[in-house]
């Protein structure tokens, strides 16, 4: 299949259906993250009473593996497997790993992605072809079937498969979120201008909430900036989004970051729970108005980014911090910290409290003991 022709990306955009479906139950629970371990990443599956589901993490690239040819074997396998225990799958695909055709394509407009430490080409978020092509990446995904043993094997759209729980599909040209890639800037990108990238942004929303309709969609969601002050970029882009991702017209899109952590001060008692409300300000401006989602930063037991920012504390420290600054009740922890006999106890406490009808918990709340990080990563 050759290269499309080129269009405007915001005539593109206009162009896409809007889905008119409430959505899915948001988020929450307790999932284990995956890892490369497993012929099918699947060897951090646990079948524990405190854990709801597992958090897999694919790219774009692994899923396409040439233009129009996909392979969702690893997910039809997942799938199976959490079926039988009675779990959910999250799923989280990386789309800055795109299919090496993408950036190849005649007249794609690139960017060196030198974050990874591959420099690797990718094309910038408002490439048309990219768009079109991760539409139909996502109407595939959708629409590919698997057995659903609920109903005696019967091959079921992955869209409407009852283990599917909640996904991101990601911003294609950004690094899998709104989020500048460091050491380069979004706004410094060829071609940039903020009508351009806020209608991909929206057109990569659709993508998720048009396909799976029935399933919760979220995005992980960072401060990000262009030379207009005022209102900031991401200010701006949190508006569209909430007014769209309403609930009521079309499915909300729930927000998500990565670096869930929390530290004691033994001197205080003090628990400081990361990040700070600055930020992640999209996340914490938001509560209460769509699903707030957190992955842990690191392990407790094994950490590897910062081992002061979970110095003398649980995952159940972080867990509540987030659970009262930010109302998330959807957390994805680290397998060693799943598997610590230590943890287990408050796990199970947590499981009990995270799924209920969120319409029942208060909101804003904030324990005494608690204070927010003041600096961040």
């Amino acid at each position: 299949m050759g290269r499309f022709a080129p269009i405007s990306v915001l005539a593109w955009v206009a162009a896409m259906p809007v889905a008119a479906f409430a959505g899915a139950p948001p988020p929450c629970g307790i999932y284990v993250l995956d890892s490369t371990a497993g012929a099918y990443r699947d060897a951090n599956i646990r079948n524990y009473s405190f854990v709801d589901g597992y958090d897999l993490r694919l790219s774009w690239s692994a899923l396409e593996t040439s233009e129009g040819v996909y392979d969702f074997s690893t997910i039809d396998h997942v799938v199976g497997e959490l079926q039988a225990i009675g779990q959910k799958l999250n799923l989280e695909v990386y789309p800055p790993n795109e299919p090496a055709y993408v950036p190849q394509a005649t007249g794609a407009v690139t960017w060196l992605d030198t974050a990874t430490g591959v420099n690797a080409p990718q094309t910038v978020p408002w490439d048309s072809f990219t768009l079109a092509r991760f539409q139909a990446f996502a109407k595939a995904l959708a629409a590919h079937t698997l057995p659903d043993s609920s109903k005696g094997g019967a091959q079921t759209a992955f869209a409407d498969h009852p283990v599917l729980a909640h996904l991101t599909l990601g911003i294609p040209g950004a690094p899998g979120a709104i989020r500048d890639p460091l050491p380069t800037h979004l706004a410094d990108m060829p071609g940039y201008t903020r009508a351009g990238f806020e209608a991909a942004v929206l057109a990569d929303l659709r993508a998720a909430t048009d396909n799976f309709p029935h399933k919760a969609a979220f995005i992980g969601f960072w401060v990000v900036t262009d030379s207009q002050a005022s209102p900031a970029l991401w200010s701006d882009l949190r508006s569209k989004i909430l007014a769209e991702f309403d609930g009521i017209q079309n499915p909300k899109v729930g927000f998500f970051q990565e670096n869930l952590a929390a530290s004691k001060d033994l001197t205080t008692g003090v628990v400081t729970g990361y990040p700070s409300t600055t930020f992640a300000a999209p996340l914490y401006l938001s509560r209460g108005q769509t699903p707030i989602l957190f992955q842990a930063l690191e392990g407790w037991d094994e950490p590897f980014a910062d081992a002061t920012k979970v110095a003398n504390t649980t995952p159940a420290d972080a867990i509540q911090f987030a659970y009262e600054m930010y109302d998330a009740a959807y957390f994805e922890l680290y397998v060693n910290d799943i598997d610590d006999t230590r943890y287990r106890q408050s796990f199970t406490e947590w499981a009990g409290r995270l799924c209920m009808d969120l319409d029942q918990r208060p909101l804003h709340r904030r324990a005494g003991g608690l204070q927010e990080a003041g600096g961040e990563r």
